[in-house]
């Protein structure tokens, strides 16, 4: 019982100082923080990281901020030219680093696959799903 008792004490204690570095970081300009995700104050978009290297116990998909998925299912359908709406979950998921897709998983990446069609990122063309570039716009050409 003892044991227990000084583990959550760690564990607290280090959930504290996380909460005052985070706390203190993001008041003095050095971080943000977007939905509970931390950011450089110069990244407008995360980069794409391979977890397959962490123990399964750091896998988690929600642990991966919205924005960094969606940057998957971007590159998903840049590079395959087009991807099968059904095929986006599984093939996002190795990109970052997950072995195999859950359920949960599969709900998470599929509502970020929908917010990129609703948004114009992705258009669906035939059977597969296109990346439209909207960094540029039509009226330069």
């Amino acid at each position: 019982m003892l044991r227990l008792s000084r583990s959550r004490s760690v564990a607290d204690s280090i959930q504290d100082a996380f909460q005052h570095a985070y706390l203190t970081g993001s008041r003095a300009g050095r971080f943000s923080v977007r939905d509970g995700f931390l950011w450089r104050i110069d990244m407008t978009a995360p980069p794409l990281r391979d977890r397959s290297d962490l123990p399964q116990t750091s896998k988690k998909i929600e642990h991966v901020a919205p924005e960094e998925i969606q940057v998957a299912i971007e590159r998903v359908a840049q590079e395959s030219y087009g991807v099968a709406p059904d095929d986006v979950a599984s093939s996002a998921c190795r990109l970052l680093g997950f072995g195999r897709v859950t359920d949960e998983m599969r709900t998470v990446i599929d509502a970020q696959r929908d917010a990129l069609i609703a948004a114009g990122r992705l258009v669906l063309r035939g059977e597969s799903l296109v990346y439209m570039d909207t960094s540029t716009s039509a009226d330069h050409a």
